[in-house]
């Protein structure tokens, strides 16, 4: 029990600090290779990597709170008796499931049933200006 215990608990730890790097690189690196170049290429390979990392950061997030909570329960059934180990265990429960229900119903007002678009832009939407 302690042992998956730590294991849960370092890897809602590293998941999450994951998350963080992961912000904290594409905040970083992004907008330097969008702007690099003259064109919209640069532009349009930087949104769609931004999109797939975008997507794997939120799994690391989602899995990393899931591994917050079995860690949380873990430590309530070393530190408690089966009354209050079970009463914990039943509230967290409780609390994730309302935390699902709750991030379903913010993810379907957001997100439609259209499929999705990318940030690509379309156009030139910087014109170059020719010197006479």
């Amino acid at each position: 029990m302690v042992v998956a215990f730590l294991v849960f608990t370092g890897s809602a730890l590293g998941l999450h600090l994951m998350v963080i790097l992961i912000a904290t690189l594409c905040c970083l690196w992004g907008p330097g290779k969008a702007l690099r170049g003259d064109d919209g290429s640069h532009m349009h390979e930087v949104i769609g990597i931004l999109e797939g990392v975008q997507q794997m950061a939120m799994r690391y997030s989602v899995l990393g709170l899931f591994c917050c909570f079995i860690s949380t329960i873990m430590v309530s059934w070393l530190f408690f008796d089966r009354l209050g180990a079970c009463l914990t265990t039943g509230l967290l429960v409780l609390f994730l499931f309302m935390l699902v229900r709750q991030s379903l119903v913010i993810r379907r007002a957001f997100i439609t049933t259209q499929p999705f678009t990318t940030g690509y832009i379309r156009g030139d939407p910087v014109r170059s200006v020719q010197s006479d």
